[in-house]
């Protein structure tokens, strides 16, 4: 049961990241709306388009939504034995089921072609309040109005720049005309900078409030997902700044960049939701502030990232396991205070070497394929085959990164499924072999589509966004920290490497040249830090 729980914690940090992902699709969606009806002189087609992706975002909101309200609902009702009627009384779920009503409103007034500014400030309120009631600065115990307000115009003003996004792509490409797109590019463009404006007040706010010293943006979990929400938020505003730029030409008559604005755009959409996944994983963390005590010196933090030779030998899979202490029952009443994320089986030195070992090999494979892109990005065409590796990495990763499970373990395949750092393992398996797979074609000219090319940014950004998006143990905290930091610096590389090609590939013009380099430098600099990865 406790690994079902921890399934189910996996699955409430994810969900909680989808929720405010389509939350903020919603009320962007509907500011948006406005805006492009406003600047494209009643377009119908492009109203139209807002209307049906507002629509589909409210049906997401309204199914991820009700799947967290289940998940959260099991984990408190097994832990503490509450029974379901004391469940439908807790905050959460009063303000879930105020969230999934309003996405109901929402899908009916679009489907009724309802247009009011009351009624979209109305349901915008209404779902600003039923997220900021479940965030941390509800929770603290006393001065939570400050916390309150920077909360909602943090999530307000994410909502109306990222949120909106999607809908500015789509109507660019629905653009008749180009004065149309001239004017929703002007329109958008003063809206996002107010929007980043604010955004990054009430950030500089909250991190002042939860933070507290520079000390703990590296001295605690929820300082270093803050830093890697800071780093994400930079790549950001490049690409923002890139695209005003592009705006104030569009503004003087030049319409060349506007095919470079939309490409700039889907990589801005991308990281921006990764943000919005990257905020609903900290929600699964305690503010900086409340585990000052708990911080680590700085001269710890130095030592463990200190390089060592990497450990390329580890006992066999059989004495690792066989030395670590069993899991207790289901029925054992450890269980009641059981955290999703906070299994009790205690970690052996055999585990750790076992850990290691896995993560430097890994670190290996990544390396020479890194260093194999660069040398073919230089002009040594055989090198070219460089994406064979992950297939050889995949190998790893299935037979050594559980290797107590199924094929070489005694654990059975499906009981994979209920361990939520299995679980991980196993999605990440498909990506690699879909990864390889389709950038050998690319990279040896066999794809017959140029779809196909995009597959390895996609599974690049997909992948560091799952490496940000997990849950967190409160069973050790220093350790949950120096796991944060040592799988942060990976998981951002990653989304650079995926955005980088991206563009890369989408581009007509501009800065292909460069961005070709990026992501094979992001690829060895993986590769290197996975080499030094440790546990102890």
């Amino acid at each position: 049961m406790a690994q079902l729980l921890d399934i189910f914690g996996f699955l409430s940090v994810v969900l909680r990241g989808l929720n405010l992902s389509f939350q903020s699709l919603i009320i962007g969606g509907l500011v948006f709306d406005l805006i492009a009806h406003a600047a494209a002189s009643g377009s119908k087609h492009i109203s139209a388009a807002c209307r049906r992706m507002i629509v589909w975002s409210a049906f997401a909101l309204l199914i991820s939504q009700s799947a967290f309200l289940a998940a959260n609902a099991a984990i408190l009702i097994e832990t503490t034995g509450m029974p379901f009627s004391g469940v439908v009384g807790a905050d959460f779920f009063i303000a879930g089921a105020a969230s999934i009503l309003i996405a109901a409103a929402v899908i009916l007034s679009q489907l009724k072609t309802i247009r009011s500014l009351l009624l979209m400030l109305i349901i915008s309120t209404g779902l600003l309040a039923s997220s900021v009631v479940t965030s941390h600065a509800a929770g603290r115990v006393d001065d939570r109005t400050l916390p309150l307000i920077f909360t909602a115009l943090h999530q307000a003003a994410t909502a109306t720049w990222i949120g909106g996004l999607p809908y500015f792509l789509i109507c660019l490409a629905l653009s008749k005309h180009v004065a149309e797109a001239q004017a929703l590019s002007r329109r958008f463009s003063r809206l996002a900078q107010i929007s980043v404006a604010v955004l990054l007040t009430a950030g500089a706010g909250l991190a002042w409030l939860y933070v507290d010293t520079p000390s703990a943006l590296i001295g605690t979990s929820y300082g270093v997902m803050v830093s890697a929400k800071i780093v994400l938020l930079c790549l950001l505003l490049v690409l923002g700044a890139s695209n005003f730029f592009i705006v104030r030409r569009l503004k003087a008559g030049d319409t060349t960049p506007l095919m470079r604005l939309r490409r700039f755009s889907e990589a801005e959409i991308g990281i921006g939701f990764t943000v919005l996944l990257v905020a609903g994983s900290l929600t699964s963390q305690p503010p900086a502030i409340d585990v000052l005590s708990t911080q680590p010196s700085m001269a710890e933090i130095i030592q463990r990232l200190t390089p060592m030779p990497p450990r390329l030998t580890t006992p066999p899979p059989g004495e690792v396991y066989n030395s670590a202490t069993p899991a207790p029952d289901s029925s054992d009443r450890g269980l009641e205070s059981f955290v999703p994320g906070q299994l009790s089986t205690p970690i052996t030195s055999e585990e750790i070497a076992l850990s290691e070992f896995n993560h430097h090999w890994a670190g290996i494979f990544v390396l020479c394929a890194g260093l194999m892109a660069v040398f073919a990005r230089a002009g040594i065409a055989w090198l070219r085959h460089w994406p064979w590796v992950f297939f050889l990495l995949g190998i790893f990763v299935l037979l050594m990164a559980d290797a107590d499970y199924w094929p070489v373990g005694h654990i059975p395949f499906w009981r994979g499924f209920m361990d939520s750092e299995v679980l991980q393992h196993r999605l990440v398996l498909p990506l690699l072999g879909a990864f390889a797979w389709f950038e050998w074609k690319v990279q040896t000219g066999r794809a017959q589509s140029p779809r196909a090319a995009l597959v390895f940014p996609i599974v690049c950004a997909l992948g560091g966004a799952i490496l940000l998006t997990h849950t967190h143990s409160l069973n050790n905290v220093k350790e949950e920290l120096f796991a944060e930091i040592s799988h942060i610096p990976i998981a951002i590389a990653s989304i650079i490497a995926g955005w980088s090609r991206w563009l890369e590939l989408r581009l007509q013009d501009g800065p292909r040249r460069i961005l070709s380099w990026v992501w094979p430098v992001c690829l060895v600099f993986i590769g290197v830090w996975l080499l030094n990865y440790r546990e102890s």
